[in-house]
This record gives structure tokens, sequence and C-alpha cells, in this order.
């Protein structure tokens, strides 16, 4: 049985309270295309040197979740900061739901599970062979990042050698 079936009453409380709060909220959480709104009740987020974050989140919301259309969902936690005290900006996670799942409801709520991360973990999914001619680092960063869903608007290169075309360079079971 699911730890969300049976809530306990300090949990359904606070997140009812969260919810009606969302002003005065300090962590925010948007799902692109959802039809309701979520309340965050806990979350963690890894973040590593040379590897991709992931947020593992618990979310309550009033109404059962449901999408227009079944694929990844883009999502943004918000962790507000202390700008007027300690001059702490807002931080972001930004990036795509791997996973997403309902884990129960108390009759007022429901409970979920998610977990997002960032778009490149989209290259993971994936591995392909072929081999790039003629063509530049940044050309053929920016197919495989177009192949993957994302678009050109998501990144920038910022590169202080000059472009050289490679002859030949080859893509062997990567991802």
């Amino acid at each position: 049985m699911s730890q969300f079936n049976q809530p306990a009453a300090g949990v359904a409380s606070a997140a009812l309270t969260f919810m009606r709060s969302a002003s005065e909220a300090k962590f925010l959480f948007e799902i692109q295309g959802a039809n309701a709104d979520v309340a965050v009740l806990n979350f963690k987020a890894s973040e590593e040197i040379s590897a991709l974050f992931q947020v593992d989140l618990t979310l309550a919301s009033e109404t059962e979740l449901t999408f227009a259309e079944d694929k990844l969902k883009e999502a943004v936690l918000t962790i507000k900061g202390h700008q007027e005290i300690l001059d702490q900006p807002d931080r972001y996670f930004h990036g795509v739901i791997r996973k997403l799942r309902h884990s129960g409801s108390n009759g007022v709520h429901h409970f979920y599970r998610a977990q997002v991360v960032p778009y490149l973990w989209l290259l993971s999914v994936r591995t392909n062979c072929r081999i790039f001619q003629h063509t530049t680092i940044e050309e053929i960063v920016s197919t495989i990042l177009k192949e993957h869903s994302i678009a050109g608007d998501r990144f920038e290169f910022r590169l202080e050698r000059e472009k050289i075309p490679r002859k030949f360079c080859t893509q062997f079971e990567e991802n």
C-alpha cells in the first residue's frame, strides 16, 4: 500500500496551506500542459561536476493531473531566493519530466512522485553510428542536439578558436 493512501493529517493540511499561499511559496513547480497547479511537498536535487542534475519531487494537487499529449513534459522547479536579505537569487531546475507517477490520494489531494532531468538527458537514451564529413564541431553538436528536439534557442556556442571543418568525424555507438 502506498504511503500516500493514508497521509498524516499534518502532511495533508500542510499541502492545502501551501497550495493556498502559492504567492508566498518557497518552492514553485510548473509543468507544461498540466491542467492543475501542484504544490511541492519535498524534493531532493542532485548536482555534480561533469554530470547531469536530477531532481526528485513529491507533489500534491487538488485536481488529478492530466495532459493533452503523451510525450515528455517540460517542467521547472523554482527555489525562491532571499534577494532582499541575503542577496540570493532564485534558483531554477529547468528540464523534462523523466518519471511521473500517481502515488495515491486522501480524497482531497492527489499525490505524485516526479523526477526532472535536463534536456541533455535525452541524448543518453539513444546511440548512433555515422560519419560526419567536412563539418565543424559546432555543426556536429548542433545536428545531434536538434535530432533530440533540443532547439537552437536552448543552447549557444562560445568558441574562441577558428571553426575548422573536420575531414572525418565518426560517431560509433555513442550517445
